[in-house]
């Protein structure tokens, strides 16, 4: 906040306020010239103002208020497999794991939407969040490609995001079983 006089040679205090003050942070000014840095904790607006409390040589100034608001961060889903590729009858577990992106500090909370092909896996629809992961798991019953992402739906601090594809194909299972496994050896 720069909008004291020049001339200040006094205390400044700064107010972060909503409808009433926040708290106060007292600094002797440098040539005429002080900064306040703040972190908020949440979202919201709010209006600053910088109060020169004057001395000897300058009276008592007020700012005029700056309005800041302070909006959701940006957040990034990453998607992992338990097994890639899987196979057909082999259970697979897609874990979304939600992060801040720097410099903001927390823990997304909300859900995550599994879908295959754009389409909600059955069962995998809105998973509650735990410390910032989610899970799905799926057991393909054939062979095939697919396409698996993972929607997180955003909270109160963060924004909605989207991981990138993970494209599985799921194999024929490779063990032999039944009549097939004779059918190849003499007797």
């Amino acid at each position: 906040l720069s909008a004291l006089p020049a001339k200040s040679r006094g205390a400044a205090r700064s107010a972060a306020s909503r409808s009433t003050t926040v708290g106060f942070v007292v600094a002797v000014l440098f040539a005429g010239t002080r900064t306040c840095t703040v972190t908020y904790v949440g979202v919201g607006s709010t209006s600053i103002r910088a109060i020169c409390c004057g001395d000897a040589d300058c009276l008592r100034r007020t700012s005029a208020p700056l309005a800041q608001t302070v909006g959701q961060d940006a957040a990034t889903t990453a998607l992992s497999s338990s097994a890639n590729p899987p196979v057909s009858g082999q259970s697979v577990t897609y874990t979304a794991t939600v992060s801040a992106n720097p410099p903001v500090a927390g823990t997304p909370t909300g859900t995550v939407d599994f879908r295959d092909g754009g389409v909600t896996i059955a069962g995998c629809g809105a998973q509650v969040m735990v410390a910032g992961t989610a899970t799905c798991t799926v057991t393909y019953a054939g062979v095939g490609s697919h396409s698996i992402t993972a929607i997180y739906s955003g909270d109160a601090d963060f924004l909605s995001s989207t991981s990138a594809p993970l494209p599985p194909t799921v194999g024929q299972d490779a063990t032999p079983t039944g009549r097939d496994h004779y059918a190849n050896h003499s007797v």
